[in-house]
């Protein structure tokens, strides 16, 4: 207990006493024995003075120029100077050298609670601290350093050291690690990193930490109380592998042995197939028709091979098949969800070029000595894990027919605007120059960044769009027949797969994604809440329950888009059929729809107050935005979009819209949006878009467009992966912003393609197999 007195006593001096480098940065040349008596009258008017700092930081007041001023002007300009340096180091001296230890001893035994490997450890390093060893001197100037005068002007409260120098040591008698000392209080946060020993728990040092905050009190008499501050301890330990990591781990494993496998096996048939064709072209019986344009069949020859007559009929398809690779609400995904279960039958090229229907009774030839159809369909389970087929499906740049490009290049280009936006708010506790980021925030041109939120209402706009245009060609040829549990299985099995496994991914593996302050925190976190609320992501109810739904009680709370467009998908067949029922019917309940929700959204809005920044209010549906665009050009639709996004700018810059201005906005800014985005997509199609069109139709966004919604699950686990592991903070520019924005993009699209060849396209193309569509 006496070193555990000299070991409290000089972190409580260099480290919440004295935040001064200069004072404790060698403790080995501070030490000048001065009479212990005339220095302990110095220490209450510190605290007194330390108490005030804190009571005022206490009180609810916000981060302005006005009030920084005013908590400055409060502090004393000679706190310490008018204490002679002298005293400082004397203190330092007689706290180490037991002077007053015999006073302290019974505080120490009650208050603190130490492990004893991690008491040995500092009495080591405080020792050879005194003593000036190099590698204590090292671990030292390893630690974060408290706020300077700069730093709480640029409202920055926090210091992560140097990471590599406090880990690095090679003559350290013990391992070591770094550790973030947390402060709390009120809406502020004060975090400092910390060199200490390995065999330190979090508990060790918040101990630790509560003994010399009480300190004071124990032998000077000084009565305070600190309010609502309280410390946490968060060290960057190593985490030991969970059942739920290895869980995931081995899920991951089996479905890249499948991969490999099937890959492995995709490969041997195609030789095979491709010898075959050798043989029977030299003998001159025929050419095999691979799906391709120009290449012509003998549908009687081909009946004599069954080998060679499934692999055509697994080719018949062709381009359109691979559209089903698309992202995340494309035309071929809304397609099949149509037309689900409304067809067996297979399509073949006469030798004249026509198509020729053949069913599943022609492929079976009597006689037939080839193979099963257990045997068959479980080589095609097998061929939709091949990395081959759901890889060239995916960088295939060409277009199926009927589909709309120019959906392809908005659908890709919202998502960049989803990932800028999410690139500044994500990094927002790493930046070191908060105030800066202030001041370019009020700059016309960012408010493209800070609008990054209606790149939502845009996918809102094409998943609506397409599922009311195919789904009402597909009732029109129908004559209104439509398998409606293919219709929403195929969508509960086109997403869920890869959802459920980004969320495995998020609470079981992110952890070991490098180190950094922060990262063990953020993944306890997610680890608990998914965890607890796992199952309403999985029923696509997670923006409503825990009611009334809330961003911090979310599994992965982004995913709160999945859900709401889940849920419009869910409802959307009973608008869908009284369109097609009755149009006027149809349109008129749209339109009722619509005002309900106008009604509501500005009724919140006003009732509570809301300001125009903040507002993600939804309209409940986005469907009639399409039919208000045959009504508006490019001028309004160019017009209204620069208004939605730009049209706020003195709200950034201070200005206070009245009550009706900001429920009037908060109203329609989404719905104007919308209509903006219909209108392009409107004209585009109808070949008025000009080089608009021409860029949006571009083929080099079709293989993105397919990554866009793993990208849209995975690129916040990349983003806070690499923010989480920075050893140093952000340091924010327009440069380092575009640099880490572009990296943001190339690694969650990389991701999300490691994610489609995995998962996403094997189930997909699984999907077919099971209902016979291969």
């Amino acid at each position: 207990m006496e070193i555990a007195v000299r070991v409290v006593a000089l972190i409580f001096m260099c480290f919440i006493i004295l935040p001064n480098p200069i004072v404790c940065e060698n403790p080995a040349d501070a030490f000048i024995p001065i009479d212990i008596n005339s220095t302990l009258s110095s220490i209450p008017r510190i605290y007194e003075e330390i108490i005030k700092m804190i009571e005022m930081a206490n009180s609810n007041f916000t981060i302005t120029d006005e009030s920084l001023t005013r908590f400055l002007e409060e502090v004393p300009s000679d706190l310490f100077t008018d204490i002679p340096e002298e005293v400082i180091d004397e203190i330092v001296t007689e706290l180490v050298s037991g002077a007053i230890e015999s006073s302290l001893q019974d505080f120490f035994q009650d208050a603190i609670q130490v492990s004893e490997s991690c008491l040995n450890d500092l009495t080591t390093y405080f020792q050879d601290l005194i003593q000036g060893n190099d590698y204590a001197l090292r671990m030292l100037a390893s630690n974060g350093k408290f706020p300077s005068l700069a730093d709480v002007y640029n409202f920055n409260f926090q210091s992560l050291g140097d990471y590599d120098l406090c880990v690095g040591l090679e003559n350290a008698p013990f391992r070591t690690k770094q550790c973030g000392m947390i402060m709390y209080f009120r809406q502020w946060q004060l975090r400092i990193a910390v060199c200490s020993p390995a065999s330190c728990r979090n508990e060790d040092l918040k101990a630790i930490t509560n003994g010399v905050v009480a300190l004071p009190a124990s032998f000077l008499n000084v009565t305070y109380n600190f309010g609502e501050i309280y410390y946490e301890f968060q060290c960057i330990d190593e985490v030991p592998w969970s059942g739920g990591s290895v869980a995931t781990l081995t899920l991951l494993s089996i479905f890249t042995a499948l991969v490999v496998i099937g890959t492995a096996h995709d490969v041997l048939e195609k030789n095979k197939l491709k010898k075959k064709k050798n043989v029977y072209e030299k003998e001159g019986r025929f050419e095999i028709n691979h799906g391709y344009k120009g290449e012509h069949v003998n549908t009687m020859e081909r009946k004599s091979d069954p080998e060679l007559q499934g692999h055509h009929l697994e080719h018949v398809k062709g381009k359109g098949e691979a559209e089903s690779q698309d992202g995340d609400d494309v035309s071929s995904e809304a397609s099949e969800a149509a037309e689900a279960g409304t067809s067996n039958s297979k399509i073949i090229k006469s030798p004249t070029g026509k198509p020729v229907p053949l069913s599943k009774e022609m492929t079976k030839i009597k006689g037939d000595t080839g193979t099963s159809d257990v045997t068959r369909v479980f080589e095609q389970a097998l061929l939709s894990f091949s990395a081959m087929k759901n890889g060239s499906k995916i960088l295939d740049v060409g277009n199926g027919a009927g589909q709309l490009e120019c959906l392809n290049g908005i659908r890709v280009l919202s998502m960049w605007w989803v990932i800028l936006g999410h690139t500044l708010y994500f990094a927002y506790s790493r930046y070191d120059n908060i105030r800066y980021v202030y001041t370019v925030a009020t700059d016309f041109t960012f408010l493209a960044i800070l609008n990054a939120t209606f790149a939502v209402d845009t996918f809102f706009v094409l998943s609506g769009l397409l599922l009311t245009y195919l789904t009402l060609n597909h009732l029109k040829k129908t004559n209104g027949r439509l398998n409606w549990f293919l219709f929403y299985f195929h969508r509960f099995w086109r997403l869920t797969p890869t959802y459920m496994m980004s969320i495995a991914i998020l609470s079981t593996l992110f952890v070991y994604f490098g180190k950094g302050q922060g990262k063990i925190e953020f993944a306890e976190y997610s680890t608990s809440v998914c965890q607890k609320y796992w199952w309403t992501n999985l029923l696509y109810i997670n923006n409503l329950y825990p009611f009334p739904g809330s961003l911090t009680n979310m599994c992965m709370g982004w995913s709160w888009y999945l859900a709401n467009d889940m849920q419009f998908f869910v409802i959307s067949p009973f608008l869908i059929i009284l369109l097609y029922k009755n149009w006027k019917i149809g349109l008129t309940a749209i339109g009722f729809l619509c005002a309900v929700s106008f009604g509501v959204t500005a009724w919140i809005s006003y009732y509570w107050g809301l300001p125009i920044i903040g507002s993600v209010l939804q309209p409940l549906s986005l469907a009639v935005s399409s039919l208000i665009a045959l009504f508006v050009g490019w001028t309004m639709a160019v017009g209204t979009g620069i208004a939605v996004v730009y049209g706020i700018w003195g709200v950034y810059r201070g200005q206070t819209p009245s009550h009706e201005v900001a429920t009037f906005y908060n109203t329609v800014s989404r719905f104007a949006w919308s209509a903006a985005v219909a209108w392009v997509i409107f004209a585009c199609v109808n070949g008025h878009g000009g080089f608009v069109n021409t860029i949006l139709s571009w083929a080099f966004w079709t293989p993105l467009a397919r990554l866009s919604y793993g990208a849209y699950l995975l690129h916040p686990i990349v983003m806070y992966a690499v923010i989480y592991s920075w050893k140093t903070l952000f340091h924010f520019s327009y440069v380092d912003y575009a640099f880490f924005f572009v990296g943001s993009i190339v690694f969650a699209y990389a991701s999300s393609f490691i994610l489609a060849i995995l998962i996403e396209g094997p189930f997909m193309r699984l999907e077919k197999v099971i209902f016979g569509k291969i």
